[in-house]
């Protein structure tokens, strides 16, 4: 059997203007296609969206051998809910096409896992795990910190009240892993999550995203969670905050959210004139132009902590 390996998929909101405001992700998409298609050629790679996009892209995905399903509004519950909300709808329309999946299982013969990645991942390597359930990763928030409206306590408060038997852990949505004959029952136990955030919103609050979702999902000892934190690392690179540590070339995937407008907006420039440009410079550059972000904050952390020893230093030799 063979994987399906695609997106976190992509939801246009009706307001934005897709010449002009969407052009990062649509960029974002191509080179995460270019990717994976660099590792995973003969696999299958689906983009999920709800609405057409710009012919440029559009043919740039053609080229990558990606398969472009546009979800229409009628199959959309999750994202367009009025029920309960957030403000990054997109994240809610992974749950619409996990359904959309599961309703047109004709569409998808042959399918051992589904991964649901986020469209700023870049791969650096092959991606082969047996998975006997559900995957993610886990991020190590306190538990009484508020992220996009919730926090583990009230996670752990929804899970007890769905009278899941596990603690609940803090799954990033940028990895989703089901194996596909628990697809079904995944979807059911999401539609029961749902229902129990909604029923308690005037305690705990309307907004939701995919990750409070999948937290609670997984605290379900009927699904086997496979951690995959020694696989992919969501890696921040700004200068306000980094969590660079020069260790990144060790994993499978990394996860780039602040690297939209930098390093895959540069990356597109090679793609949208040749999207086989991974093969023809060669695994091995291609690595180092992927990995080019964490050795510069890498070294501007190392050089910050210098400072600060330097400045410790020279305040002791003051006081002297």
């Amino acid at each position: 059997m063979s994987s399906i390996i695609y997106t976190t998929t992509f939801y246009i909101n009706k307001n934005q203007d897709i010449r002009y405001e969407l052009d990062s992700y649509f960029k974002c998409i191509c080179v995460f296609f270019a990717s994976v298609k660099l590792f995973h050629e003969s696999n299958r790679k689906v983009l999920f969206i709800n609405s057409d996009l710009p012919i440029l892209y559009r043919r740039i995905l053609e080229d990558l051998k990606v398969e472009i399903i546009i979800i229409q509004e009628r199959d959309i519950y999750y994202a367009n809910s009025k029920e309960l909300n957030n403000d990054f709808p997109g994240c809610l329309f992974k749950l619409d096409v996990l359904q959309f999946i599961d309703k047109n299982k004709l569409q998808f013969s042959n399918i051992k896992y589904i991964y649901i990645l986020d469209n700023d991942i870049l791969f650096l390597n092959e991606f082969h795990f047996e998975m006997m359930g559900v995957g993610g990763l886990v991020i190590d928030y306190p538990e009484d910190r508020i992220v996009n409206g919730q926090s583990i306590e009230n996670l752990q408060f929804v899970s007890d009240l769905m009278n899941f038997d596990k603690p609940v852990r803090w799954f990033g949505g940028e990895f989703i892993g089901i194996e596909w004959n628990r697809l079904t029952l995944v979807n059911s136990l999401i539609e029961e999550i749902w229902n129990a955030f909604v029923g308690v919103k005037d305690k705990l609050g309307a907004k939701v995203t995919e990750e409070h979702i999948i937290s609670v999902l997984y605290s379900n000892s009927v699904l086997n969670v496979t951690v995959f934190n020694d696989v992919i690392k969501r890696v921040w690179t700004t200068f306000g905050y980094n969590n660079v540590d020069g260790q990144e070339y060790k994993f499978l995937l990394l996860h780039f959210p602040s690297e939209k407008g930098k390093l895959f907006n540069k990356i597109f420039e090679y793609i949208s004139h040749n999207t086989d440009f991974f093969t023809t410079i060669g695994i091995s550059n291609y690595i180092n132009m992927v990995l080019k972000p964490t050795r510069k904050y890498h070294i501007f952390k190392n050089f910050y902590r210098l400072t600060g020893m330097l400045s410790v230093v020279k305040q002791s030799l003051i006081h002297r």
